[in-house]
Order: C-alpha cells, then sequence, then structure tokens
C-alpha cells in the first residue's frame, strides 16, 4: 500500500488534460519547497536543551 499523496499523482497524471511534464513540475516545486522548509525548521536553534535534565 502507498501513501495516499504519493499513490494521486500517477493517477492525477492518467485522468487529468494537463500535461504530464507540467505535472511533474508542479511535484517537483512542491518537493523543493518541502525540503527548503525542512532545511530552515533544521538550522533553527533549539528553544531548550534536550534531554532535559531534572531539578
Amino acid at each position: 500500500m502507498s501513501h495516499p499523496p504519493a499513490g494521486a499523482v500517477p493517477v492525477l497524471i492518467m485522468v487529468s488534460a494537463a500535461d504530464p511534464f507540467q505535472l511533474a513540475g508542479v511535484v517537483f516545486a512542491a518537493s523543493a519547497a518541502l525540503v527548503a522548509l525542512a532545511s530552515l525548521c533544521h538550522r533553527r536553534p533549539p528553544r531548550h536543551d534536550d534531554p532535559r535534565r531534572p531539578g
């Protein structure tokens, strides 16, 4: 069983009238945006020390 959004992309390509390269561009742009957002969140300084020390 695949992840629903990942499974929806091939279905959209098969049933839509849009150009497959256009849909691939949208998928690539969304993937790049997610990687950029994750990189920014990963580089943000922590709000507290982990693991928290008792006391």
